[in-house]
């Protein structure tokens, strides 16, 4: 699916594109898998395997993972090579595995 997602409640917007995707309405989650892109305002990422739990502001990715962005404190751009990510956007955190 190639697709955008209005998260009101931040006031954002999430573009991707995958292989597979399914939408939980009920839990408010996305699960994209095979040659995933997404990008926000904030960064832009590739995964072979992305998670994206709203509700828990929660993003999981796994698989050959990119990530590059901003750092909001020094405005330095930033570029990541991992295997797997776990992201916490409204709290601006992330792990790199």
């Amino acid at each position: 699916p190639v697709g955008i997602y209005n998260q009101q409640s931040r006031n954002t917007t999430l573009k991707y594109q995958a292989n597979s995707g399914i939408y939980r309405k009920v839990k408010d989650s996305l699960l994209l898998e095979g040659d995933v892109k997404a990008s926000s305002e904030e960064a832009d990422y590739e995964a072979d395997r992305v998670r994206y739990s709203f509700k828990k502001d929660l993003v999981q990715a796994s698989g050959h993972v990119k990530f590059k962005g901003l750092d909001l404190k020094t405005g330095d751009q930033l570029k990541i090579n991992s295997d797997r990510m776990k992201a916490r956007p409204k709290l601006k955190q992330s792990e790199f595995i």
